[in-house]
């Protein structure tokens, strides 16, 4: 609409490459976006969150705890597989994640000819749509973020859920 301005922004380690995505977790991804509010809030009176996914979680988080005109998620996630036990299924993940870490240490070479997307990354992250290399810190700061955001919920004015069609394309149902 007339007047109105959008801002759309990059978390800490998104669009730098797994690499630069081993340096970043939740906290980070938080702190960046509040700056980023703070920021917008300073020009415009009245500012209205707006995310998906990781970008939804970091939304609500926000909207419960700084004022906000309002907050739309769309598949904001608020829970996140649980990590221990490890479960079976997913034991590949944690193998896969604990030997690239090693050689990381160790200053090794990657392990032959494995490259971040494709097949490879199929068989350690079998989810689709989820292309890369996942690393366990990150994926453990984003379950304890969500965590947080969970209990942060019942500040909200009136929160809203909504759910995903089951024959949306947007969000494989497999997953």
């Amino acid at each position: 609409a007339a007047g109105d301005a959008a801002r759309s922004i990059c978390l800490p380690g998104h669009g730098e490459g797994h690499a630069g995505f081993r340096e970043s977790c939740f906290t980070d991804w938080l702190g960046h976006a509040e700056k980023e509010l703070r920021d917008f809030a300073s020009i415009y009176e009245r500012v209205v969150l707006v995310g998906f996914s990781l970008g939804g979680a970091l939304c609500l988080n926000m909207a419960a705890r700084l004022p906000v005109a309002g907050v739309v998620t769309l598949s904001a996630q608020l829970y996140v597989m649980n990590i221990l036990p490890w479960p079976q299924i997913h034991a590949r993940l944690y193998r896969a994640s604990c030997r690239a870490a090693l050689r990381r240490l160790l200053r090794l070479p990657s392990a032959g000819n494995v490259s971040e997307t494709g097949e490879s990354s199929r068989d350690i992250a079998p989810w689709t749509g989820y292309e890369g290399p996942i690393t366990v810190p990150q994926l453990l700061s984003f379950r304890s973020g969500c965590a947080q955001t969970r209990h942060l919920l019942p500040r909200l004015p009136a929160p809203l859920l909504v759910l995903p069609h089951a024959r949306g394309r947007l969000l494989h149902a497999g997953n």
